[in-house]
């Protein structure tokens, strides 16, 4: 699951339209459509890949709160969660540039989450393990 915003991006969009669930986050129907395509991927016995972030802030250059899609996605199947930061993104794909530089991509993978019943609280530590992360490896 991606941002829809990603699908006007060249090469990425390519990739994105095979396989991706898009979200378009302005659309609360669409979104809703979107977390159920992600609970019967996982319900079916595949995996899924969710980037939750909300964005970067402009003028402060960290992650702003998630949304709780993926804790309640998580949740509603039963599934840990696998927080993974990846710290060079930013310099390599510049969201309000919607393009991209070849360069390295460290991809790091933190302690695996269990489901909670206090979404709230899943969000919030699905949060601290990718911030925690992009900042302990040179967020850039």
């Amino acid at each position: 699951m991606a941002k829809a915003e990603l699908l006007q991006t060249p090469i990425i969009s390519i990739f994105l339209k095979t396989i991706d669930i898009p979200v378009y986050r302005a659309d609360k129907q669409a979104s809703m459509r979107a977390s159920i395509a992600a609970i019967q991927v996982l319900k079916s016995g595949r995996g899924l890949v969710i980037f939750p972030e909300g964005g970067i802030a402009d003028n402060a250059g960290i992650l702003e709160p998630f949304t709780q899609g993926a804790a309640l996605i998580a949740f509603k199947t039963n599934t840990p969660i696998l927080p993974i930061s990846l710290p060079d993104c930013n310099s390599l794909m510049p969201d309000a540039k919607n393009s991209s530089k070849a360069g390295d991509i460290r991809l790091i993978l933190h302690q695996l989450l269990s489901p909670k019943s206090d979404l709230a609280q899943q969000n919030e530590q699905l949060y601290d393990s990718i911030l925690a992360g992009l900042l302990k490896y040179g967020y850039r």
